[in-house]
């Protein structure tokens, strides 16, 4: 009887110790998330930038134990409150505002801050998505493990969150090898890139050349169109600033065109590399 109840205390008092370290555990991500949140808030950035400064560096503190520690809801909840009254405190959400809007995607007219509390679920959702369908004898015994337990069991979680979360069906495809995945990683970056920055630099000749045009309105009385001219560092060009070009001017040609840019950035190459180029008068 006396080795029982030692043992069932040595239990106990093991108990009490991995609580009281989960505890501190807790109060410490807390602690840090509401102080990034702080330095995030004081900086003298735009509303939306100071809300994907906290995605990207406060909530990740909290992200980053999912599955490690075990969360109650409704101390996530009481993140996401904290959360509301520092951005009050920074007069960036009134008091009345509506909080689902603060949730919702920018493109959709919201705030697009992330929601601890659904960041949590839909975590949980993925991972037990992951065991299930990942071949192998660990995931299984993980698996197993999880649905046996009585508390804060991963299956059971992700059983009743998936009724209170609505998520995108997860397909199942078969590997690709890295060459493949590597071939179209490069495909997407290169014609999103291109795209963007087309879009971006004819966004920015518009808005240099603004003030020049409002300008001869003014004085001529002569309606006037900026046409913008974008040319790679190389002479690359697509048609449509070929078509910009011969709307300009019919005397310019896309070999001047290209020659100038090419030789100005040699210009640059050399002053970087410091190369001595040749004398005035022969051409460079």
């Amino acid at each position: 009887m006396n080795n029982d109840n030692s043992s069932n205390n040595n239990n106990d008092n093991n108990n009490n110790n991995n609580n009281k370290k989960k505890k501190k555990k807790k109060k410490k991500k807390k602690k840090k998330k509401k102080k990034k949140k702080k330095k995030n808030l004081r900086t003298e950035l735009n509303g939306r930038n100071k809300i994907e400064a906290i995605n990207s560096l406060a909530v990740p503190v909290v992200q980053y134990s999912f599955g490690i520690i075990d969360w109650k809801i409704s101390e996530l909840k009481k993140i996401d409150t904290k959360t509301r009254k520092l951005l009050n405190m920074h007069k960036m959400l009134h008091p009345k505002a509506e909080v689902k809007r603060l949730y919702i995607p920018r493109k959709d007219g919201g705030r697009d801050l992330i929601d601890v509390d659904t960041a949590f679920k839909t975590v949980t959702i993925a991972l037990d998505h992951y065991l299930e369908h990942k071949e192998g004898q660990y995931p299984k015994q993980v698996l197993e493990n999880e649905r046996s337990k009585a508390k804060n069991s991963i299956s059971k979680n992700a059983t009743k969150f998936k009724r209170e979360v609505t998520m995108p069906e997860i397909e199942n495809r078969e590997d690709k090898s890295a060459p493949e995945n590597a071939k179209a990683l490069k495909h997407v970056f290169k014609s999103k890139i291109k795209i963007e920055t087309l879009h971006r630099r004819k966004l920015k000749k518009k808005s240099k050349c603004k003030d020049l045009e409002l300008e001869i309105q003014r004085m001529w009385h002569m309606k006037t169109v900026v046409i913008p001219g974008v040319v790679g560092a190389l002479g690359t060009m697509k048609k449509v600033m070929v078509e910009n070009v011969k709307k300009v001017s019919e005397r310019a040609t896309m070999t001047e065109i290209q020659k100038i840019c090419m030789l100005g950035s040699a210009r640059i190459i050399r002053k970087v590399f410091s190369v001595q180029g040749p004398r005035r008068g022969r051409g460079w």
